[in-house]
């Protein structure tokens, strides 16, 4: 840095104009931005200034000071900066942020495009749309509950009262059928049992009364599936409000467990069908709670798990 005369410099940044004697790097004393000062061409040091920074004189070409008449003049924005060195970096920057925003704004409108309603919502076939979102949920679950628009709920309740119905009236068929297809073999274990022969319970009246049973679930089938979905969807919003606090409403929580009750569609298949399509719906219900309650997937577990236990502890405590 050189030390001369004073001169007027304004910061290109803030549009402060203030007197220096150096040239080079400098700071703006009110801003404190970066200011570079080119020395103009024939400027030529004072030997008394050049002898005590002979080194700095070495890097620098000495100029003339600029016009000092001006007077020293508060900052305004609306100046242009006289520093036309430092213009590009201003405009550059301006640049930046505006394509800052527009990413941004772009990235916004994209998520929302992605959260669209499901197959069943939107228009077309019956079958065709209840076809492709059994698809949709079972093959990407994650992806389909994390772009549930909060809309179309009626509809989701429709889609899981007509999963749950049919589930129920499978699990009542295959009931029936296993008890037909063994009969003998159920009978003989009825009969093993000690404590239906201390009661004096025949084993054929028992067997005839599990398909009596099966028999009225299966014509009471639609109001069991619309329990079912309701129950469900009570529980895990409990869930829900036990482990995180979270009050996007009961609405929510039923559209996204309408849809994660899918799987029970297995439970018309044989031998594996109940467990499986059990198991599966308690996993997707996890997963959706996880994306549309924003939950990690520890707590969404716990959301699920912790009433269903609950109610199967009191069912055994009551029951004898």
């Amino acid at each position: 840095m050189k030390k001369t005369d004073k001169h007027l410099v304004r910061c290109a940044g803030c549009g402060y104009n203030f007197e220096t004697e150096r040239y080079g790097e400098i700071s703006c004393p009110y801003c404190k931005s970066k200011i570079w000062i080119d020395p103009p061409e024939g400027y030529q040091a004072p030997e008394d200034i050049a002898k005590d920074a002979s080194t700095d004189e070495q890097n620098m070409e000495p100029v003339s000071a600029p016009d000092e008449s001006q007077d020293i003049l508060p900052p305004d924005s609306n100046d242009s900066p006289q520093d036309e060195d430092l213009i590009p970096q201003t405009q550059e920057q301006q640049r930046l942020e505006d394509l800052h925003r527009i990413l941004e704004s772009t990235i916004k409108t994209h998520m929302e495009q992605l959260k669209q309603a499901p197959a069943w919502e939107q228009k077309g076939g019956i079958l065709s749309r209840f076809t492709r979102t059994i698809k949709d949920v079972l093959s990407a679950p994650s992806l389909f509950f994390a772009s549930l628009p909060d809309s179309g709920y009626a509809r989701a309740f429709l889609f899981g009262w007509i999963t749950c119905t049919v589930g129920v009236a499978f699990f009542c068929l295959y009931g029936l059928w296993q008890i037909d297809m063994n009969y003998q073999a159920n009978l003989e274990m009825l009969k093993a049992n000690e404590e239906l022969s201390k009661m004096g319970v025949s084993p054929e009246h028992v067997l005839d009364s599990i398909k009596e049973l099966l028999g009225i679930s299966l014509v009471a089938a639609p109001v069991l599936g619309a329990i079912n979905l309701l129950v469900t969807s009570v529980l895990n919003h409990l869930g829900i409000l036990l482990v995180s606090g979270r009050r996007l409403g009961l609405k929510v929580t039923m559209r996204a467990t309408a849809y994660s009750l899918t799987p029970l569609l297995m439970l018309g298949v044989p031998v594996i069908g109940n467990l499986l399509g059990g198991i599966w719906a308690i996993v997707l219900q996890v997963i959706a709670m996880s994306q549309v309650h924003k939950l990690p997937t520890s707590r969404a577990s716990l959301a699920v798990l912790l009433p269903l236990f609950s109610v199967l502890m009191l069912l055994m405590t009551i029951l004898p």
